[in-house]
């Protein structure tokens, strides 16, 4: 078996409704013994992923779950014992779970690329490219001629985004050749006619940073569906350098999935 399934929530629950965390509940509060990783929803879709494979008898369970869930959200307490008003927020709009990530490399050289998990395995969900003057990419070692370095970030899920921020080292920081430059653009693989190749961040000069840090931060939520064939959570981050100067960079985002 599986360890995920889509759900039509206009036709598979019993009031075209949704809560996750309702649902989170009733699943942690059934037969199936596999812990759930999370539960996605988007447009008419609902996504539920597990740790692990389900067997056929806990996915009959599941779609049992479905049937009787009435996407009502759960009673919290208006008031504390005292009578104050208790006020719940979110800054998201479907995603339940926080999970920063982190992507450190070197310009001018894609072999520095590092994009692990806690286990040291890779997510392999980022690329880094390098391009020349010319704006033609470079496939191997040397990258004496490289002046620009690419990052691609594109997840196999769907996730949003609500900051983030690059580390830059003293070595660029209050510098003045006017060569370090940062910039991203959201799905950069649909042209801007068809509301693709969005300009995130405009060139950022690095050198201008005092800090050593420059952190984004958008105050909202940019929810991104990923697509196989059309790249629609991808974005692309785009370092303009000295011609082959390697220095180390890292991004951090701030997403949840």
């Amino acid at each position: 078996m599986s360890s995920s399934k889509v759900y039509t929530i206009s036709s598979a629950f019993p009031n075209g409704k949704v809560d996750t965390a309702r649902l989170t509940l009733e699943i942690g509060q059934s037969s199936i013994t596999i812990a759930i990783d999370y539960i996605k929803t988007y447009v008419d879709d609902c996504t539920i992923y597990f740790k692990t494979d389900l067997s056929a008898g806990e996915w009959t369970t599941m779609d049992g779950l479905v049937a009787v869930h009435t996407g009502e959200p759960i009673p919290h307490n208006s008031e504390t014992a005292d009578g104050r008003s208790v006020v719940r927020q979110t800054i998201v709009n479907t995603a339940v779970a926080f999970r920063p990530r982190s992507i450190s490399f070197k310009t001018a050289d894609p072999s520095t690329l590092h994009n692990c998990k806690p286990d040291g395995t890779d997510y392999d969900d980022v690329t880094c490219k390098c391009y020349d003057a010319n704006g033609d990419e470079i496939t191997q070692a040397p990258y004496t001629g490289a002046v620009k370095t690419v990052i691609d970030f594109e997840p196999e899920y769907y996730y949003e985004m609500i900051g983030g921020g690059v580390d830059i080292p003293t070595t660029i920081t209050g510098g003045t050749t006017n060569q370090w430059y940062g910039s991203c653009i959201g799905v950069p693989d649909i042209p801007a006619e068809s509301g693709g190749s969005i300009d995130l961040i405009n060139e950022v000069n690095l050198e201008a940073d005092r800090d050593g840090i420059l952190t984004l931060d958008g105050r909202g939520v940019l929810g991104l569906a990923y697509s196989e064939t059309l790249h629609t959570n991808k974005i692309r981050f785009i370092f303009k350098h000295p011609a082959g100067v390697s220095e180390r960079l890292q991004l951090l985002f701030e997403i949840f999935r």
